[in-house]
């Protein structure tokens, strides 16, 4: 690298002094300078290339749910999740994250998350319950669970285990949930 160096310009070559013993070295500071712009606008690129900005699914409370349909009734998607499952994750960061599914999902639903181990107690339609209870109530099987609730509570659906986005959004867009 030294003798990459000397060639783009000789006169950056010096001689110094240390310890009694002459050494050679070269001054790079403004190629060292220039390194760091080149490097820094990479990694800028890199970030805002990996970190798509983009839509997300707005995830509501069960109460702010239950309050919207009051004004506009769509069914409620529960999505039962917990701290501990793995394909829970993996769900969240590729099917919650593609756009069409986002789009769709904030269209066509009032979109809820709920920690399967919280022992948190919420209203759900006149039912003081946990999100373990409302699983127990609905059969949820185990996680990753999804429960489709018609805006009146009398129909319910399930999706069970883990789905790429494609095959989710076919999954979410054959669940018609009958008319009230």
């Amino acid at each position: 690298m030294v003798a990459f160096f000397k060639y783009l310009n000789p006169d950056l070559k010096r001689n110094v002094y240390i310890f009694g013993k002459e050494i050679e070295y070269i001054i790079i500071t403004q190629y060292y300078t220039m390194l760091k712009s080149i490097f820094g606008l990479l990694l800028i690129t890199m970030t805002l290339s990996f970190s798509e900005v983009g839509e997300t699914v707005n995830w509501l409370s069960v109460e702010e749910a239950q309050e919207r349909i009051k004004q506009l009734p769509k069914p409620i998607f529960i999505d039962f999740t917990a701290s501990w499952c793995g394909w829970c994750k993996v769900m969240d960061r590729d099917t919650f994250t593609d756009p069409a599914v986002v789009n769709y999902m904030n269209e066509s639903f009032y979109a809820v998350r709920l920690d399967y181990d919280s022992k948190i107690k919420f209203n759900f339609f006149g039912e003081s319950l946990t999100a373990r209870e409302l699983g127990a109530k609905h059969k949820v099987p185990g996680l990753p669970t999804i429960l489709l609730v018609s805006p009146d509570n009398r129909k319910s659906k399930t999706l069970v285990g883990y789905k790429k986005p494609e095959p989710f959004l076919a999954k979410l867009k054959s669940f018609k949930l009958p008319p009230l």
